[in-house]
């Protein structure tokens, strides 16, 4: 009988264990249509080796106006789009806003704006991570964490 109740028991333990199955961590396809979406920048980070520091809280990389700004990024082709910085919130002096194209390569998981190239490193439903090694020939790597809006 103890046999029986401890087997039970285990059996109720296991099966009632939720799996997390978070779709919205789950990742997606580098394509134009799944990182389409609306963003704010919510994380920024510079590192050389394994030193890192955090960019985005800091007044001189991002200012506060900036911190609010939203990004769109509209699919146009499976590895094409247009993206929208809108100055959102509290205005910039002069205005942010600003409007162009993008490309993606879909089987390096990179991203294209304006001549500057980003990893993708991670694409879900909610965040949109861009890391770029050597910025702007710094010898640093950026990576910057989007949430989607």
């Amino acid at each position: 009988m103890k046999k029986i109740l401890t087997l039970a028991l285990a059996f109720i333990a296991i099966t009632s264990c939720k799996k997390d199955n978070d779709p919205a961590q789950a990742s997606l396809e580098v394509t134009a249509n799944n990182v389409a979406g609306t963003y704010k920048i919510t994380a920024a980070t510079a590192s050389v080796g394994s030193a890192s520091q955090d960019i985005f809280n800091n007044n001189s990389f991002f200012d506060a106006c900036d911190r609010d700004d939203t990004y769109t990024l509209t699919a146009v082709t499976s590895t094409s789009g247009a993206y929208n910085v809108t100055d959102a919130g509290v205005q910039c002096s002069p205005n942010n806003t600003a409007t162009g194209t993008y490309s993606l390569n879909t089987a390096a998981k990179t991203i294209t704006i304006n001549g500057q190239t980003g990893n993708i490193t991670t694409l879900t439903a909610t965040t949109l991570v861009v890391s770029q090694s050597n910025f702007m020939n710094s010898g640093f790597t950026v990576t910057v964490t989007y949430t989607r809006q």
